[in-house]
């Protein structure tokens, strides 16, 4: 028939492909918490993680603090918060503190190769800087560069 149109031709799939999509496909994709319930006075409120500005350890309690300055504690220890957090948006800086990227205001150079964070709003004062682990520094550089 002239002017007929032929129909497209489904590109073959080779069983290594094949292999390669099934394999995808069994593979989860991570999901990571969107939010955290805390409790302030007899009430329980919701901070979505876009409101946190990171996570800090104090006296053996961990503590949300928001980006709008508020402080709530959480059930969560810091190495549960670094599996349930995106690691694209959360470092952890060292022990005591894990921050999401846009919480960190500045980076100074600090003594023996470690780097100072500043962190947007301010933690306690009595805590001292915040630095980074110097085991942690040229991650910590990689996280900031991707």
């Amino acid at each position: 028939m002239p002017g007929a149109v032929p129909a497209p031709v489904a590109p073959a799939l080779d069983a290594a492909t094949l292999a390669q999509l099934v394999q995808q496909l069994r593979q989860p994709t991570p999901s990571y918490k969107t939010q955290f319930v805390v409790r302030v006075g007899e009430h329980l409120k919701v901070v979505p993680v876009e409101q946190v500005a990171y996570f800090f350890s104090l006296e053996k309690t961990t503590l949300l603090q928001s980006t709008d300055g508020r402080k709530y504690v959480v059930d969560y220890t810091m190495e549960q918060l670094e599996s349930l957090l995106d690691p694209t948006q959360f470092f952890r800086l060292n022990r005591a503190y894990l921050a999401r990227q846009a919480a960190i205001h500045d980076i100074i150079h600090y003594t023996n190769s470690r780097l100072q964070t500043v962190l947007k709003p301010a933690p306690p004062e009595s805590e001292g800087p915040i630095l980074v682990s110097r085991e942690k520094v040229s991650v910590f550089k990689s996280w900031l560069d991707r």
